[in-house]
């Protein structure tokens, strides 16, 4: 897979699928994970969830753990 950068199609798609996820789950309000306010900054979406965001060497978001995290809501029409 080629790296994303910034400005990619497949960078907005992947930062829109995350960041729609974090608001329909609770994430400003319930999420209990290490580092939730580095979610949604303009640093990459690898290191918005990190430990609980794993990504490829090509910054591609491949594993995404938050058993027990607190979230609350449903799984977004956008993604599911």
């Amino acid at each position: 897979l080629e790296e994303l950068k910034n400005d990619d199609d497949d960078r907005i798609v992947q930062r829109f699928a995350l960041a729609v996820f974090y608001y329909s789950t609770n994430g400003p309000t319930s999420w209990n994970v290490y580092n939730r306010d580095a979610w949604l900054l303009s640093s990459t979406e690898c290191s918005w969830g990190e430990p609980d965001v794993k990504c490829t060497n090509n910054n591609v978001v491949d594993w995404i753990y938050l058993w027990g995290d607190g979230l609350s809501g449903t799984i977004p029409g956008e993604i599911g």
